[in-house]
């Protein structure tokens, strides 16, 4: 049985509106790990990671 890793990368913004849709039509159906790759900004706070459901790891990493 194959399984299935989704890493959403880059600037994690809009996690209000599109997570729960990530998480229910991605995340879910596929019943995948999910892990994060993420850039810190000003903006970021913890409890956008909360609407994608849970992770296995995040990297938040500072604008090079």
């Amino acid at each position: 049985m194959n399984k299935t890793c989704v890493c959403i990368e880059g600037q994690l913004r809009g996690s209000k509106r599109c997570g729960p849709t990530i998480k229910k039509y991605l995340i879910n159906k596929l019943n995948a790990d999910l892990y994060f790759v993420v850039q810190n900004y000003e903006n970021h706070n913890n409890e956008m990671f909360n609407y994608y459901g849970s992770c296995i790891n995040k990297i938040i990493y500072d604008n090079p």
